[in-house]
């Protein structure tokens, strides 16, 4: 595990800028590269004299993921335009740091783990949402069970195979009735409505089948986006 460090530094009166540039649009351009290997960023601040100091702390599976964000010189500074425009001074270069030993402590007491655990049995009729949904996760439920939306690359695939089959069914159904009344046999246009709708159905069962299959019902739409922006 390879954490990634970098420090910036704005003025006091720039500073809430820069976090919500930050967390709006730098954090979220990140993510929307789909790293490999890419597990998270901290983001810390704190007053330092007539400055503010940033520091983001990534975590990666390795080098490899470093340089798949950044390329070969893994270790040049990713600093957008915008952000540039509001940092007064900022590291060029990022520090790269072999994670060797971790150790997490989830209670300082037993006070506040017998705490938590009423909150979440006073709460346990409420979905929440893992830190990480199973990567064959293709779609999750709306808000109020209200059907299934794909969410990953694969759920599109999904609904795109359904759309292109529909037209796919359409295109044949009209051409059996074209070529029933101009140049074959009339029972091609009689043909043409049972074989849509036969194609229809089927396209639409795959469709059902496969959502039905990849749906995890644990989980609502705006819960999955805070789990993924939190993971």
């Amino acid at each position: 595990m390879i954490k990634r460090i970098w420090h910036g530094y704005t003025t006091p009166e720039r500073a809430d800028d820069y976090e919500a540039l930050l967390k709006a649009e730098v954090i979220t351009g990140i993510e929307g590269k789909n790293i490999p290997g890419f597990r998270g960023i901290d983001v810390l601040r704190r007053p330092l004299g007539d400055e503010v100091e940033f520091i983001t702390v990534m975590e990666f599976d390795g080098l490899d993921s470093v340089r798949a964000f950044v390329g070969e010189d893994y270790e040049q500074a990713y600093v957008p335009d915008e952000a540039r425009a509001i940092l007064s001074r900022f590291d060029e270069r990022s520090q790269h740091y072999e994670v060797r030993e971790a150790r997490n402590y989830g209670f300082a007491s037993s006070a506040q783990a017998e705490a938590v655990a009423a909150n979440a049995a006073a709460s346990s009729s409420a979905t929440v949402a893992p830190a990480i949904l199973p990567p064959d996760t293709w779609f999750v439920r709306k808000d109020r069970g209200r059907g299934s939306v794909p969410i990953t690359r694969d759920g599109y695939k999904v609904a795109a195979k359904f759309v292109i089959g529909m037209l796919g069914w359409a295109v044949a159904a009209a051409a059996m009735a074209v070529a029933g009344q101009w140049v074959g046999p009339p029972w091609l246009t009689l043909a043409a409505l049972p074989v849509f709708i036969l194609g229809t159905f089927l396209t639409a069962w795959y469709f059902i089948a496969m959502a039905h299959k990849h749906t995890d019902t644990s989980i609502t739409y705006n819960d999955y986006v805070k789990a993924r922006r939190n993971a």
